[in-house]
């Protein structure tokens, strides 16, 4: 049971670091996309970039899942 909870506890951990890598990396992705004038051109490629990014997390997220 300790062993079962331990592994629980690893995955939420690297679920939470992972959540929190990509909220920075979504951050840093914003501020860069503020920095131009016409936001609307650079947009569709920043928000291509994020759904990317989102995909990814999501098959992370699912990965620690299923290990349990």
């Amino acid at each position: 049971m300790k062993e079962l909870r331990d592994e629980e506890l690893g995955s939420e951990k690297l679920s939470i670091e992972t959540i929190q890598k990509f909220e920075g990396y979504r951050k840093h992705k914003m501020r860069d996309l503020d920095k131009y004038d016409s936001k609307l051109e650079y947009l569709s490629e920043y928000e291509s970039d994020l759904l990317e990014h989102v995909k990814a997390l999501e098959d992370d997220l699912m990965k620690f899942e299923m290990s349990l």
